[in-house]
């Protein structure tokens, strides 16, 4: 029998990998809302730099740091932005529900259907739907927004959206800002 442990792992890396299927289709959207925000960022600094010597000024080293801390506050503001734009789309997509169904899907193959389902207070509606059709109660709210648990005895296996696109977050301002470093 397998153990435990390698069953929530299993698990674990199969909900991973279906978030990096979705992170794929993030990127795309993400690609070009920053291609429009550097354009947008030039277009101001230019303006700035008109605006600075039409009044015959010399920037100085103070004014270019305040100019750049500007700047690097605008674009952590768009990333932001870029950023919860794609989940939003990614929640109200017909994949959501589909990679939502899969995860559910696998965690009650592993676990059995006397499962509990905890749902994220976001997606109750979906997570109810979903567990009426495999026939296994869901109750909730749980701590968390987005996604659910499966629970049986003392095994649970999370599948709390919020905290994995919160890793992705992450990974994706690293990216983003080594982009950023890579074409100054």
């Amino acid at each position: 029998m397998e153990s435990i442990k390698s069953v929530i792992e299993r698990e674990n890396e199969r909900a991973r990998q279906t978030l990096q299927d979705a992170y794929k289709k993030a990127m795309e959207i993400i690609d070009k809302a920053e291609a429009e925000a550097k354009k947008e960022a030039d277009v101001m600094w230019d303006s700035a730099k008109r605006d600075v010597s039409s009044e015959g000024l010399t920037i100085t080293s103070r004014a270019e740091i305040e100019g750049k801390r500007m700047l690097i506050t605008a674009e952590d503001e768009k990333q932001t932005g870029i950023i919860a734009e794609a989940a939003e789309r990614l929640y109200k997509s017909k994949e959501y529900e589909t990679m939502i169904g899969g995860m559910m899907s696998n965690a009650l193959n592993e676990l059995g259907k006397d499962a509990v389902i905890v749902y994220g207070s976001d997606d109750e509606d979906l997570i109810k739907r979903l567990a009426k059709k495999h026939r296994i109660k869901a109750q909730g709210p749980g701590d968390f927004r987005r996604g659910f648990e499966v629970i049986k005895g003392d095994i649970t296996i999370s599948y709390r959206i919020d905290e994995m696109l919160k890793d992705m977050e992450r990974d994706l301002r690293r990216l983003m800002a080594d982009e950023v470093r890579g074409s100054s």
